[in-house]
């Protein structure tokens, strides 16, 4: 049975710990230790499993033994986990956004190539099982325009308001939209956003725009446009809609869509939840040595997170085009 350890234990962990106790229950994988800053929360995450709980990542990866380990930080927080682990020989997870700058996801993209290990990232609707059904409906026609939208309301974290600590709107959440778009229209070459900071003006600690667009160039020759609000009192979207010659597909997130291709009307729903996919494939990825079961490999990741930065870079300077970097 594969041994699992965690670095951050709050938010989206618990999620993938869900699974976890699945896969301990086939007899796949199980927790080995878990770390975070909070003890109690390291405690309640170890319990269940019978796990080792630990509050520095450092001293945990020393004493344990284990076969692969899930960072589970805020983005701010990333501090060399990544390079640490796979140094160590261990198959590497880790959540969205993987950085808050290009440089430090370089050096993990190096690292990771050097060990030879498996590097995953928490884009879970590249997992969505509607995604070979939206690749069929467009088959063999180039896509014109994709449009896409996530609006929902402000999040609780105190540090999601501090561009400087979450990366932004853009950055740390809307990137699951930015990433869709890459999925089914290919990498973007330069972007152009902007964006407002005044809806939220007196909610305290309020340092991040609460309302953006942006404008993109794919290297198809496509263009796209996607927008983000965390000011939407309740409800919001999150979706995306892909344009072609003689279809149009409308895809919601976390997972169904609806078409109309040639006249002819498709529709279909995930089967499966992807959070549960993205773990087990993860898992199965290691044990057999397959990484092609990996659909958001760190270096797709990334690519991602390269697109979200250029269009803050593209915000912060008042709209002008910004190029992607290469990773």
């Amino acid at each position: 049975m594969l041994r699992i350890a965690f670095i951050g234990t709050g938010g989206i962990a618990g999620r993938y710990l869900r699974t976890l106790a699945a896969e301990r229950d086939a007899g796949r994988a199980t927790l080995a230790a878990a770390c975070d800053l909070v003890p109690e929360r390291a405690a309640q995450a170890a319990r269940p499993f019978g796990a080792a709980a630990h509050t520095d990542w450092r001293r945990m990866l020393e004493a344990e033994r284990y076969d692969a380990v899930f960072v589970c930080v805020p983005p701010f927080a990333h501090e060399g986990q990544e390079e640490e682990v796979v140094a160590r020989g261990s198959h590497l997870y880790v959540a969205k956004p993987v950085a808050l700058g290009l440089d430090y996801a370089r050096r993990v993209l190096d690292a990771v190539r050097h060990a030879g290990v498996l590097a995953s990232s928490g884009y879970m609707w590249r997992y969505n099982d509607i995604n070979p059904r939206v690749a069929e409906a467009l088959e063999g026609r180039p896509l014109g325009l994709v449009l896409g939208a996530y609006v929902n309301p402000l999040p609780g974290s105190p540090w999601w308001r501090v561009k400087a600590q979450s990366g932004g709107q853009m950055v740390e959440q809307t990137t699951h939209v930015f990433d869709l778009a890459r999925l089914f229209a290919g990498e973007v070459e330069t972007v152009s956003c902007l964006g407002t900071f005044g809806m939220l003006a007196d909610v305290p600690g309020m340092a991040t725009e609460d309302a953006s667009v942006c404008n993109l160039r794919f290297a198809s020759g496509a263009v796209g446009n996607i927008a983000s609000s965390c000011a939407a009192e309740r409800g919001g979207r999150v979706d995306i809609e892909l344009i072609a010659r003689g279809a149009l597909v409308r895809y919601h997130c976390p997972g169904s869509f609806r078409a109309w291709v040639d006249g002819r009307e498709i529709a279909a729903q995930n089967e499966a939840d992807p959070y549960d996919a993205i773990v087990h494939s993860f898992i199965e990825a290691i044990r057999t040595g397959d990484g092609s079961r990996l659909r958001s490999p760190y270096g797709d990741a990334a690519r991602t997170l390269a697109v979200t930065l250029a269009a803050e870079a593209s915000l912060a300077n008042g709209g002008m085009p910004v190029r992607v970097d290469p990773v």
